[in-house]
């Protein structure tokens, strides 16, 4: 109730409501609960640790929340479903090579750094060692003469047949077997060894003054034995296999190396056997003996003839003798095939 100049004043007895009661003074009004009070009644203060929160606890609480809602973005359903492993090699940066370049139909260059490139390699080095063994040995001439070279030529030309017939199988069965089988890493080495050996006897139309004909049949004996070789080496090998390693097939990896070590050495018993027999009166006679083995078929293809008016010659013998070598490798590399498909339909 205000007085008539708007102060407040005391109120009458009448204006009072009928139903409310008399003010006790005995009894005090309920004290007013202040906004930190527990609505619960119990005292905030109190020693129970484990019912008070601290404010540093609920704004760390807080920040901890917002953080992993920020990592960790919602996905839906489809995209986890469609979700798969990434590959670590993905964030990797890209392989390159020498020159800057990404490969375009592989994740990497892998498929250029492993073989052949490794037997080429090996290869090289081994055709610059016969060419150095070669030349070595007539370093000593004041002037180079062919008839003093000739002894040197066929020194390095059976250092390679050593390679073809003794180091290649030697090396191959020794290795893991490949992935893509016998049949075609053989073929693929024999060409490595057929193109990069030309490289010594084709020079030896110059170099020894060799008729075009003996050098041709070099050349024919050469890739004969590499490919007479090659397929003792694709049979042993087999088909190819699946998993991530070849097949160890350690027992026919000794049976393979026994194999061409009998066609190397065989040949070259039997021409020591026929050494001691002279030709016969005829001047070109040959002594086919000598071409059972790619050793001892090197010095007879290339044998000093000075009777003839030629350096060498190269008579019907000889080329009956590169003919039977020629349908025994065709021979080899069809049993090869067989057994490489019997193989692989047993597996």
């Amino acid at each position: 109730m205000t007085t008539q100049d708007g102060r407040p004043g005391d109120e009458h007895p009448e204006d009072r409501p009928k139903d409310r009661p008399e003010d006790s003074p005995d009894e005090a009004p309920p004290p007013r609960r202040s906004e930190g009070d527990d609505p619960t009644g119990e005292d905030p203060t109190s020693d129970d640790e484990s019912r008070r929160l601290s404010v540093e606890d609920l704004l760390a609480a807080i920040d901890e929340t917002r953080s992993d809602s920020e990592s960790t973005p919602a996905q839906s359903p489809e995209a986890d479903a469609d979700a798969q492993p990434r590959d670590e090699s993905s964030d990797a940066r890209p392989d390159r090579d020498i020159f800057g370049r990404t490969p375009k139909h592989s994740p990497d260059w892998s498929h250029r750094r492993g073989e052949p490139r490794v037997f080429v390699l090996l290869w090289t080095i081994y055709l610059m060692f016969c060419a150095a063994a070669m030349f070595a040995r007539s370093g000593g001439m004041v002037a180079f003469d062919p008839v003093a070279f000739r002894p040197s030529a066929r020194l390095g030309l059976l250092m390679m047949m050593v390679g073809v017939g003794l180091l290649w199988p030697l090396m191959r069965l020794s290795q893991a077997m490949p992935r893509e089988g016998g049949v075609r890493a053989t073929l693929k080495d024999a060409g490595i060894i057929i193109v990069t050996g030309h490289a010594l006897i084709l020079p030896q139309l110059w170099l020894a003054r060799w008729d075009g004909q003996v050098v041709v049949a070099l050349s024919v004996l050469f890739v004969l034995w590499t490919l007479l070789t090659g397929a003792v080496i694709a049979c042993t090998q087999g088909p190819p296999t699946p998993g991530q390693e070849g097949d160890p097939r350690t027992g026919n990896r000794a049976v393979g190396v026994l194999c061409c070590l009998a066609l190397v050495l065989s040949g070259g018993l039997v021409a020591l056997a026929d050494a001691g027999r002279e030709p016969g009166a005829d001047a070109i006679a040959s002594r086919p003996a000598r071409m059972l083995s790619p050793m001892t078929a090197i010095y007879e293809i290339a044998r000093d003839r000075p009777w003839t008016g030629r350096a060498a010659m190269i008579g019907p013998a000889h080329r009956a003798s590169l003919g039977a070598t020629a349908l025994a490798a065709a021979g080899a590399w069809g049993v090869a095939l067989v057994a490489c498909r019997r193989r692989r339909n047993e597996t």
